[in-house]
Parts: C-alpha cells; structure tokens; sequence
C-alpha cells in the first residue's frame, strides 16, 4: 500500500545519503512498482529523484538524468509542484557543475531560494546552488536573474521547468563537465550509440553473455531481482539492442568476457 511505498522510498533515500547506491537503486526500483500499484504518484516521483540520484552515483548520468526528468514531468501532471522543483534541483546541480547553464537556469534557482514555492531543504539546496553560481556569473547576470524570478507566476513557473528539461540548457560559458560527474574510467564507451555503460553494467553484460537469467544475475551480485531487470533494461536501451541475445553478442563485439556466476 501507500505506508509501503513511502517506507521504501525513504529507505531509498537514506541509502543515497550513504552513498550505498545499489541499495538506493533497489529501494527506489521497489517503491516505484508499489506506488504504481495503489496509484501513489508522489511516492512515484520521489523515488524516481532516488533512482536517478543513486545512477548519477553509480557512474551512470544519462539514466540518471532521464530518471530525473521523468520525475519532473510526472510530479508537473500531477500538480506536485514542489516535488517537480526537487527533482529539477538535481539536474541543475549536474548543469552548474558542468558550467552549463543559461538565464533560464539562473532565474528557476533565484525563484526555488524562496520557501514559499518550495520546501525548506529544496531552498537550502537552490541557495547552494546559487552560491556555485556566483563563483561563475558576473552579478548583473545575477541580479537580473532574481528581478525576473520575481516577476514569474506559478503557471509560467511550471513551463519552464517543463521547458528545461525537454531541453539542455545552452551554456554562457563553455568548460569541461569535472571528472566526478563523467562516467569512472572502467565504464565502457558504445560506439554504435554513444551510450556509456557504467561499471555495474559491464558486470550485467557480462552475466548476460554467461546466459545468465535476472535471478542469477540478482544472486551473483547481491542485488535484488528489481535492480537486476532495472539493469538489464538499461543495457538493452544503450545497446540498441531488442533482446538479451542481440546484447550478449554486442558484449561480445565489444570485447567482453562471460562473468562467472554462482
């Protein structure tokens, strides 16, 4: 029901303060399908913000950031708002990390400070932000910023984030994304679609092109059958790939070895 969902969300929550991110994937992966049994769409896009935040984690930002846009766009239709700030808040941190932002980033954050649109720990979050943003923006920039802020209407607010995330915003300033928001150097680049597989990915694979099933995958792991189809489905999208036979001999082209199972 609704309390079980919540439970394993919040449990999915602690797990990524904790950075145990295979734990918080399988949290996140388990409130997700209660909450869409009982129709709980808040519960729903939490764990989604969990999910994307612990794959970002993990060294997998393009599942992540997707994760985190599919969490705005569901909290935006149900009329979340707060929550659609939340999960925006995170794709933002990735975009100012990167240097990549724009007037519409920096007018979203001026107007997610106030705690009347947002929570409280969503405005400490756009205060930090917002701080980042200072070392790397001149202050008119700035102020300009927070004088359109308070001029946008709750409506016009809902379509710019919905704007911001069905695009990536074009950058003021172009500068390398840092090293800890790139995949880990044992990811493996997909040549055919550009996708990178993070290192927890190449493991599965590798199951894959042993003929291993999810439950084995699951027990060889020491994950749950959830985060396992979680990852299979992932590899199968950044292969191009429409079934675990197309993808295990993709492994297979790309260099893999089968992984032992138990």
């Amino acid at each position: 029901g609704v309390g079980e969902s919540n439970a394993l969300g919040g449990l999915a929550m602690i797990a990524c303060a904790r950075h145990a991110w295979d734990d918080a994937i399988m949290y996140s992966l388990e409130a997700m399908a209660r909450s869409r049994e009982v129709g709980d769409t808040w519960t729903q896009a939490r764990a989604l913000i969990s999910l994307g935040e612990a794959e970002i984690g993990a060294g997998d930002p393009v599942s992540g950031r997707r994760n985190l846009n599919e969490a705005v766009t569901l909290s935006l239709a149900a009329r979340v708002l707060p929550v659609a700030i939340d999960a925006w808040l995170r794709l933002a941190a990735l975009d100012v990390q990167a240097r990549q932002f724009d007037e519409t980033l920096l007018r979203l954050v001026a107007l997610a400070q106030r705690h009347s649109v947002t929570s409280y720990y969503a405005a400490e979050r756009a205060s930090g932000l917002w701080a980042s943003l200072a070392a790397h923006v001149n202050a008119g920039m700035l102020a300009s910023a927070e004088h359109a802020a308070s001029t946008i209407a709750p409506d016009q607010l809902e379509s710019l984030l919905r704007a911001y995330v069905e695009r990536r915003p074009v950058a003021l300033s172009h500068v390398e994304p840092p090293a800890h928001v790139l995949p880990p150097a044992s990811g493996l680049h997909v040549p055919e679609t550009g996708e990178i597989l993070s290192p927890r990915e190449v493991e599965v694979l590798r199951l894959l092109i042993a003929g291993a099933s999810n439950q084995i995958i699951a027990n060889t792991l020491v994950i749950s059958i959830y985060t396992a189809k979680h990852h299979v489905a992932s590899i199968l999208q950044k292969l191009g790939a429409a079934t675990r036979t197309q993808a295990a001999l993709h492994g297979r082209a790309l260099g893999l070895e089968p992984l032992t199972t138990r």
